[in-house]
């Protein structure tokens, strides 16, 4: 496990450095994102986001938010995010950050918004799909099953109607 003071602290400065920008630090054949700028790339690429497992330096546990790609996809990640116009810096050890800024022409604030909602509901639906995982094959199974396709097929039929 990794160490938790040294993402907060890498964290903590560059987001000083480099503010409303996303923060991709290269790990091996990894690109990794933490916290808030996690939950914009789950949002955009449909990564899985996670709530990882750090020991603090004084031995306490501690979660954080985070999500990553192949080292091979950064150029469509970039791409992505350009087109989005979302600052962002490469951190890359032992080489010169790399840092986009779009100035004031910046969506970073504004697609947190709507990616920490989505991506706080997906952490949910994973939830409760593991405990569905744990009920399946056990006695009155099926009777679950069929009162939450009831539920979503009444939120679909009043979706659909203007409701």
């Amino acid at each position: 496990m990794l160490r938790y003071e040294t993402i907060r602290d890498m964290e903590t400065e560059y987001h000083q450095n480099y503010p409303d920008s996303i923060l991709l630090v290269l790990s091996g054949s990894f690109y990794n994102v933490y916290g808030k700028d996690a939950y914009i790339l789950c949002y955009i690429f449909k990564y899985k986001i996670k709530n990882k497992l750090y020991i603090t330096l004084d031995d306490k546990e501690e979660y954080v938010i985070n999500t990553g790609f192949p080292r091979n996809s950064l150029d469509k990640v970039l791409l992505d995010l350009e087109d989005k116009k979302i600052n962002y810096v490469i951190k890359v050890k032992n080489k010169h950050d790399i840092f986009k800024d779009f100035k004031k022409l910046n969506t970073y604030k504004r697609r947190y918004e709507a990616s920490k909602k989505y991506c706080m509901e997906k952490m949910k639906i994973n939830e409760i799909t593991s405990k569905l995982d744990e009920l399946c094959g056990k006695r009155d199974f099926s009777s679950i099953l069929e009162k939450i396709e009831d539920y979503i097929n009444e939120y679909e039929n009043n979706v659909g109607h203007g409701c």
